[in-house]
């Protein structure tokens, strides 16, 4: 028996089961033990934690004073009302993808909003593409359109630093990089959010193929030893943890910026003010085209879809 875990799983090996609920309290899972005629008969369900399962008012107490003492320290530490986590800081015309199960797993609009807004703040720089890793972004649900963003879906979204580096890596390097956010596709964080590229990823065969940079003139196939400047978290080029899996990312090769770095959870607040009551309204364009969704965008040029289509 398990938790925290990002979709709920039941699977037997060798006659033992393995069962996990979903995160954030979303189910439980409910296992029994039956005494049988020879040992005891075992069986289990998953059970939705929905307005019909009414709460525990012990822990439903327990947590709105936790909520408290949270609010209080963050406020009070930053010199602002103790409510400072309800108050607006933006609006959004269309639903913002954000569940884990999706934005872990596939291209979703506030992916691709939150990553141009990173590859947009080093434009000065000449970066070309910006990468961000899925499990940096934690809030874990989706926003309805029409919502207003608080300052609790920030921190939410955004619980750890999201300080921005520019690096660079070859093409060769960027092919090892795709192929790593889709190994082992069942939404882990260190699947890719990207912006300035697109591939083709076919997950039934475990491919990713036919990438491209997309730059003014239009799309462009990426060549295996061109030097290309990507736009990443400082966790991603941190050999200190573990860099997700990218070791391929060398820090090494980051590229200095004057003044501080920008921070990622900072772009969006400022983006969120500038669109002022108007709201965002970011889409998913095809930059990440599954072949399991033929019918949805594909910013790959289609004779490099078939091509990917051959090789895979």
């Amino acid at each position: 028996l398990g938790g925290h875990d990002h979709q709920q799983t039941a699977i037997e090996v060798n006659g033992r089961f393995v069962l996990k609920a979903d995160a954030d309290a979303r189910t439980a899972v409910v296992a029994r033990f039956s005494p049988g005629q020879t040992g005891y008969v075992f069986s289990h369900e998953f059970r939705h934690l929905d307005q019909s399962v009414e709460a525990d008012r012990e822990l439903a107490a327990s947590a709105a004073d936790w909520h408290r003492q949270f609010n209080a320290t963050y406020c009070g530490n930053r010199g602002r009302a103790h409510d400072c986590l309800d108050q607006s800081v933006g609006q959004t015309r269309v639903d913002l993808v954000a569940e884990e199960e999706a934005i872990r797993k596939y291209e979703t609009n506030l992916g691709n909003y939150l990553a141009e807004l990173a590859l947009a703040a080093f434009s000065d720089q000449g970066a070309q593409i910006a990468l961000l890793n899925s499990g940096s972004l934690r809030l874990n649900q989706d926003v309805a359109s029409g919502s207003t963003l608080t300052e609790r879906h920030l921190v939410e979204l955004f619980p750890y630093s999201t300080e921005l580096k520019l690096f660079t890596l070859t093409g060769r390097e960027l092919q090892r990089a795709i192929e790593h956010a889709i190994e082992d596709w069942t939404g882990n964080g260190w699947w890719l959010q990207v912006a300035g590229m697109a591939y083709v990823h076919n997950p039934d065969r475990e491919r990713a193929s036919g990438l491209v940079l997309l730059e003014e003139a239009g799309p462009r196939a990426v060549e295996p030893e061109e030097e290309i400047r990507v736009v990443t978290s400082e966790y991603l080029l941190n050999p200190r943890f573990g860099q997700d899996g990218y070791t391929m990312f060398n820090p090494a090769t980051i590229i200095d910026r004057p003044g501080t770095p920008p921070q990622l959870a900072n772009l969006f607040r400022d983006a969120l003010a500038a669109a002022g009551s108007d709201g965002i309204a970011p889409r998913v364009e095809g930059r990440i085209c599954n072949t399991r969704q033929p019918d949805q965008p594909c910013l790959v040029p289609k004779q490099l879809v078939q091509t990917a289509a051959e090789a895979n």
